[in-house]
This record gives C-alpha cells, sequence and structure tokens, in this order.
C-alpha cells in the first residue's frame, strides 16, 4: 500500500514539475512509463513463474535484470 501511494505522490510531484517549468507533461510521462514498464515486467515475470510458456530469451533477459537487481541491493 505504501508503495502505491508513493508512486502516487512521484506522478503529483511530477505534475507539478511541469506545470513550474512550463513543459507538456514531460515529466509526468516519463515517470507514469517508468512505472507502467515497471507493473509489466513484474507481470511477466510473475506469469513465468506460474509456467506460462514465454520465449527463453525473453526468459532469460528477466533472469539477467533480476540477478543485476539483486546485485546492486548488496552493494548497497
Amino acid at each position: 500500500m505504501t508503495r502505491k501511494l508513493m508512486m502516487l505522490l512521484l506522478v503529483m510531484l511530477a505534475t507539478a514539475l511541469d506545470g513550474l517549468m512550463g513543459t507538456d507533461g514531460v515529466c509526468r510521462l516519463a515517470v507514469i512509463g517508468f512505472y507502467a514498464a515497471n507493473e509489466g515486467l513484474s507481470i511477466v515475470e510473475n506469469a513465468a513463474l506460474l509456467g506460462l510458456p514465454f520465449p527463453q530469451a525473453l526468459l532469460a533477459v528477466l533472469e539477467r535484470m533480476k540477478q543485476q537487481g539483486e546485485d546492486t541491493e548488496i552493494k548497497h
């Protein structure tokens, strides 16, 4: 729940930043695009874990991204 509220807060902040900078929603669209891609990858990863058939190349890329994320978390 907290994570979803933070996402909403960041979209609101990006919208306010667009208003201050006079841009036509560039920051807002960037934040929304990031979260949409993140959620989409999460859905694909969970579907693969459930056993739905996916191309091996896609599964390999997801596994590599997961390993990179875990490596980054360990370093911090």
